[in-house]
């Protein structure tokens, strides 16, 4: 019988090497879209310092709840479509289904305007019925926002399609960069010729920017399809009912996952006053910005590990999460702990009143800490069809907010301020989901996304 040799030195060596590089490319794409991230957030940043020193806090709390409402209608417009863009066209290419892709795309871009079109009038009745105690003019406010988050819908589907193809500068710099480079920029420029200008110009030029940003997106895809041999031909329509069938939850859990930060924005303008909805906004902003690079690094990571499961190999993505989950627990532990030496120097550009958002700034970072132990579980969860758990658990996860909102909000504890309060109850539901789905996730697909596997 002959033996196989073992692997030489030689051998060893070269393997080291290739997983070593194929390391090295990971972190530096990582690298680039963080600090791209970072860089964008951070220009949005001082967008929000010039609007609040130039304007006052009345007006960047009315920004902050435009930016608020254009989050969450972007979620709801799509229906769903941008959460499972990046697993459907990773599935897709991996099985060399071109033309069940191209549908996809199509399909989901006319969607947003449908739907759109479709919810628009009861959405300004709600917002007409809505009490208006802080003066912000929703309807107003939801006349800018709507077509705005038609465009940012547009960026999001696009930006998902192209990461799934491994695409992830194109996926993600025009949205990332871009845009913020533009919104700050010709913001200076209008204030710089008309320095009274009003606070819904600056809604307009939003809504030209982002659409531009749209455009820009649309364009990289149907580049990228071109010179992948992605082209429409015949497929099998009923697929539809397939997408259907995931979506709906996975509109929930982006809404509730990704906008979560908004849904409290929302909730603070009912609860406290135009100054504490501007250092709230000031400090989930801060939070947005540092958690960048753990989305950096499961933008490059997810879809391979999509791919894997999709090939059976489930070593292989345990492997990738493992990678990913320590990698970001690493990363958000520095995030919080630079926070807390720098984060009052933040907030005293803003005005010396705005120091005391220290405390719910940490409060709101160590739900990235959290997030990051217990591993991407919602994209895993979702990645074995298990959607419908993960929007009940989120569900669940917003109504446990809320009520330890409300009752902090009716007890006070210990003379807890209100922002501190909304900071709480928000720590309080994302620990809750990340526990709650990292055991479900073990459970129901065999993978460990906590830090320890």
């Amino acid at each position: 019988m002959t033996q196989t040799a073992e692997p030489s030195a030689f051998h060893q060596v070269q393997h080291f090497m290739r997983k070593h590089d194929w390391l090295t490319l990971l972190l530096s794409k990582m690298a680039v879209l963080t600090i791209a991230r970072v860089l964008g957030a951070s220009l949005v940043f001082l967008l929000s310092l010039f609007i609040t020193r130039q304007m006052g806090a009345d007006a960047m709390a009315r920004f902050s709840l435009f930016l608020a409402m254009v989050g969450l209608l972007s979620v709801i417009f799509p229906l769903g479509f941008p959460a499972i863009g990046t697993m459907m066209t990773a599935e897709y290419r991996s099985a060399n289904q071109t033309s069940s892709l191209f549908l996809f795309a199509q399909y989901s871009q006319r969607l947003i305007f449908l739907c759109a079109l479709v919810l628009s009038p009861f959405l300004l009745l709600g917002a007409w019925l809505v009490p208006d105690t802080g003066g912000y003019n929703y309807p107003l406010l939801l006349c800018f926002a709507v077509p705005t988050a038609i465009a940012m819908g547009i960026t999001y589907m696009s930006g998902s399609i192209l990461v799934g193809l491994e695409r992830p500068y194109w996926g993600q710099l025009p949205d990332i960069l871009i845009r913020p480079t533009l919104m700050l920029t010709s913001t200076l420029v209008v204030w710089f010729i008309w320095p009274q200008t009003s606070l819904y110009i600056l809604f307009a030029l939003a809504l030209g920017i982002y659409g531009l940003t749209a455009f820009i997106q649309i364009r990289a895809r149907q580049t990228t399809f071109q010179q992948n041999g992605i082209i429409q031909g015949d497929t099998n329509k009923s697929i539809r009912k397939d997408w259907w069938s995931i979506t709906p939850n996975w509109m929930l859990i982006t809404l509730l996952w990704d906008t979560f930060i908004e849904v409290h924005m929302l909730l603070a303008a009912w609860l406290v006053s135009p100054f504490e909805v501007a250092m709230l906004h000031i400090a989930f902003r801060i939070r947005q910005l540092a958690g960048f690079g753990m989305r950096a690094l499961y933008s490059l990571l997810l879809p391979k590990i999509f791919a894997a499961n999709q090939a059976g190999d489930k070593q292989e993505a345990q492997s990738l999460v493992r990678l990913a989950t320590r990698i970001t627990f690493i990363y958000a532990l520095a995030a919080w702990l630079g926070l807390a030496i720098v984060g009052p120097y933040i907030f005293a550009l803003f005005g010396k009143d705005f120091v005391q958002g220290q405390t719910v700034l940490l409060i709101v970072m160590g739900t990235m800490v959290v997030r990051a132990i217990f591993g991407p579980t919602p994209a895993i969860l979702g990645m074995e069809r298990h959607q419908a758990f993960v929007s009940k658990t989120l569900i669940a996860s917003l109504i446990l907010s809320i009520l330890l909102i409300l009752a902090g909000f009716e007890w006070a504890p210990f003379g807890l301020s209100g922002p501190t309060m909304i900071a709480l109850g928000y720590l309080g539901a994302t620990t809750f989901t990340a526990v709650f789905m990292w055991s479900a996730a073990r459970k129901k697909s065999g993978i460990n996304c906590a830090i320890w596997s």
